[in-house]
């Protein structure tokens, strides 16, 4: 999970908790975002939200994996991973690629869960992760060739500040690979999701410095 914006809500929290619960129930999940799911894991009620976070993080992965052409990439790559829930993802590309990754949250509870979930696993030696927030992200500047945002940038509210971070803290020549939900035009919803408008990341990203290839 990432920062929600800079005030604080009830239902802020309870969204946080929600999802808290659901990683202690289920120690099995390894992410805490939807993905792609194939439709035999779409049923309703808590089995279709629990098929949903099983299959379809790892089949979004592979298609990011796969469009941002990570297997061309030098091992030796040092990598970000925002909004990082469980590690599932720095877990992941560590293991796959040999990158050194590092996953930050800002949910102290996860993190904690994430640290117990991969010990011993292929992989897990080249992960740290660290509580933070994606708005104000606690590294140096030039930090990491690469970083990943996987479902968590519509949490944010300020896109700019957060663009802004990841900026400072690639390498020049660096690549972000962010991965959210857009509609026509940009809108909140409950004090929770700030989804961005069509085109918005794109220029929002020019200001950062960011160029956008897709």
């Amino acid at each position: 999970m990432a920062h929600a914006g800079d005030e604080s809500s009830d239902i802020v929290a309870f969204h946080s908790q929600f999802f808290n619960v659901i990683a202690e129930l289920f120690p099995g999940l390894t992410d805490l975002h939807y993905g792609l799911a194939p439709e035999d894991a779409t049923a309703g009620g808590w089995l279709g939200l629990i098929g949903r976070l099983r299959a379809g993080p790892g089949r979004l992965l592979e298609r990011v994996v796969s469009l941002a052409d990570m297997a061309r990439w030098p091992a030796t790559s040092r990598g970000l991973d925002l909004g990082c829930g469980l590690g599932g993802t720095s877990l992941y590309l560590a293991h796959r690629f040999g990158f050194d990754m590092t996953g930050v949250n800002i949910n102290p509870s996860q993190l904690r869960l994430a640290e117990t979930r991969m010990q011993g696993r292929p992989g897990a030696a080249r992960v740290r992760l660290l509580e933070g927030d994606v708005c104000d992200l606690p590294l140096p500047d030039q930090n990491a060739d690469f970083a990943v945002m996987i479902e968590v940038a519509f949490h944010v509210r300020d896109k700019a500040r957060l663009l802004g971070e990841v900026a400072r803290v690639l390498r020049p020549g660096g690549t972000f690979v962010l991965v959210d939900q857009e509609g026509e035009a940009p809108r909140g919803v409950l004090g929770l999701f700030w989804f961005a408008g069509e085109g918005e990341y794109r220029g929002l990203a020019r200001v950062a410095g960011l160029a956008t290839v897709c």
